[in-house]
């Protein structure tokens, strides 16, 4: 029998690629809770490291709870299924094509070689006031 352990290894959440990280997220929203993915793809505009400083160990964790609340809640049965079913279904909305073109944007922009990143005001604020 399936436990909730099992469904998070079939998705390798940990190891998996941005896209279907980011796909995996946004299909585990739990609604009413106090995250705004939306909000961090937007935030990514002025910080752009929180991509890799943040949010992807924060979307691992969340899709982790996510699964394992949904396992309580449904069972295991065909919850592989259902999460596959619904990833196919949203990489097709533009909601999700725009968020994911945004944060696949950020990643190879913070890979680039000839790309520097400038702090953001606020940020530099801060770092001096800490000084």
């Amino acid at each position: 029998m399936m436990n909730a352990t099992d469904v998070i290894a079939h998705f390798s959440i940990d190891n998996v690629p941005l896209k279907r990280l980011f796909a995996l997220r946004f299909v585990l929203s739990i609604p009413n809770d106090n995250t705004d993915l939306g909000q961090d793809v937007r935030e990514l505009d002025i910080y752009p490291e929180r991509l890799y400083d943040s949010y992807i160990q924060e979307w691992r964790a969340y899709s982790k709870r996510a699964i394992v609340k949904r396992v309580n809640e449904e069972g295991c049965d065909n919850i592989i299924t259902d999460i596959e079913q619904e990833i196919r279904e949203v990489v097709r909305s533009e909601t999700f094509k725009n968020m994911v073109r945004h944060v696949e944007f950020t990643a190879r922009m913070r890979g680039a070689d000839n790309v520097a990143y400038l702090p953001h005001p606020l940020k530099r604020q801060l770092e001096d006031f800490l000084k």
